[in-house]
């Protein structure tokens, strides 16, 4: 694997809410470009209609914005700082603190507040501990 480009052409889905309930059947889908360390995309799913954002990744660090219409007209928009972890089975793992921005509440990419997690394939990152955060959901790659 190209790890200059590790999230490109990805897709992931959310698997586990906030709250650790499974996903619904509409579960937010990501699609994630990157190049040059420059990572973008779309999302869609669950109360969001349409959603981009974009960002940068060092190493294993990716910092984003991004922002989202949801199914009753409502506009959100935040950032995001995500670490990537490797799974067992090769999958990647995205798992990052979103926070608000002056035009909207905090709500992460499925319209929640708090922590994102994605999972897909990829190298280990570097060990060492993480501060607690509250979880929003979690998403692994789809293959």
């Amino acid at each position: 694997m190209n790890d200059r480009e590790l999230l490109d052409g990805r897709r992931f889905v959310i698997v586990n809410t906030a709250d650790g309930e499974s996903a619904p059947e509409n579960a937010t889908e990501f699609l994630t470009r990157e190049a040059g360390g420059v990572v973008w995309g779309t999302y869609r799913g669950g109360e969001v209609t349409h959603g981009r954002f974009v960002g940068t990744r060092v190493e294993r660090e990716v910092e984003l914005s991004y922002a989202h219409r949801l199914a009753d007209g409502e506009l959100a928009a935040g950032h995001s700082r995500t670490r990537i972890e490797l799974l067992p089975d090769g999958r990647l793992r995205l798992v990052g603190e979103s926070g608000e921005t002056e035009e909207s509440p905090a709500a992460g990419p499925d319209g929640e507040p708090g922590e994102d997690a994605a999972e897909g394939a990829g190298e280990a990152p570097e060990g060492g501990s993480e501060p607690e955060k509250s979880l929003v959901g979690v998403v692994e790659e789809v293959r």
